[in-house]
């Protein structure tokens, strides 16, 4: 196996193409139709993403009202957050060249609402047929990237690196296309299984706001169905905001998910002046009706 990996990934979703899929052996007669792909639709149910997740929290008794509040929260979160400083060390500048004078800086997320509304979130229409799902309890449109550094035990020590995190558990869950909003808490219950864990174990959570139903559902299924359990897991889940407020990147997501994790995690482990560890979950749901989980553990 690698002593040292370089983990990580990007997306431009403001340059996503239309695609022509039918055109490469010709065409010769009638209209010839554009596909967006950021209209995400399942290729094996061709049902939109948004259905899917609104369906499941449906199935599930989550309302939109609870997903509109979720919503809220998230860019709540995140702003209280960036006033704190609390993104400084997880962000890097990125400088475009302009035609003419100084390179433009970007230097923070474009994508957080501070003057949103549970009033503004209510007025907004579903999309796509969904039933609960709304373009202001999703995430946005977003360009990111994110990289983190992976290192054996061993390797560290012969370069003398201090580590910010340990890695102590990962799994990868499949289950039915459809099951896009509690396909995460099924990899978090397998992660956690492999590390000897439980639920309560854990510090704090990231569950990717790909839909806020996604957050929604899998921390209501990682509480067993209990309501009164399930918002004692959400006060954990996603503290600085998640992607509804800072956008959803897809190929980047996973590591930001993760670096903001270990970030917090030792936040909180300094403020409470603890010798235990810490240990933090993030979870995802990718592809089709896949989920992915990590389980890490801040000590130093």
């Amino acid at each position: 196996e690698a002593r040292v990996v370089v983990a990580g990934g990007v997306e431009n979703m403001s340059k996503v193409p239309y695609f022509l899929p039918d055109l490469r052996w010709g065409h010769r007669l009638g209209d010839v139709t554009l596909k967006d792909q950021l209209v995400i639709a399942c290729p094996m149910t061709g049902k939109p993403r948004a259905v899917q997740a609104g369906e499941e929290a449906v199935e599930y008794g989550v309302t939109r009202e609870e997903q509109d509040r979720w919503a809220f929260r998230s860019h709540q979160n995140y702003c209280k957050a960036k006033e704190l400083g609390k993104f400084k060390d997880e962000l890097m500048s990125v400088e475009v060249p302009q035609e003419r004078g100084q390179p433009l800086v970007v230097a923070e997320d474009e994508s957080p609402r501070s003057d949103t509304t549970m009033e503004k979130l209510a007025k907004l229409p579903t999309i796509y047929g969904s039933p609960t799902v709304t373009a202001g309890n999703s995430p946005g449109l977003s360009t990111g990237a994110s990289a983190l550094v992976l290192m054996s035990k061993r390797e560290a020590q012969r370069l003398d690196k201090r580590p910010l995190a340990t890695l102590m558990g990962w799994a990868m869950a499949s289950g039915h296309p459809d099951r896009i909003a509690s396909i995460p808490a099924e990899s978090a219950r397998i992660a956690l299984e492999k590390a000897g864990s439980r639920i309560d174990d854990i510090d704090l959570i990231e569950v990717n706001e790909a839909l806020a139903a996604v957050a929604l559902v899998s921390t209501l299924i990682m509480a067993g169905g209990d309501k009164t359990r399930a918002e004692m897991i959400r006060a954990k889940t996603n503290v600085n905001g998640g992607a509804i407020a800072i956008g959803h990147p897809t190929g980047a997501t996973g590591g930001r998910l993760i670096v903001t994790l270990i970030h917090e995690l030792r936040r909180l482990r300094k403020a409470a002046g603890s010798n235990r560890p810490y240990y933090g979950l993030a979870t995802l749901c990718g592809g089709i009706g896949e989920g992915e989980a990590v389980i890490v553990k801040v000590d130093g």
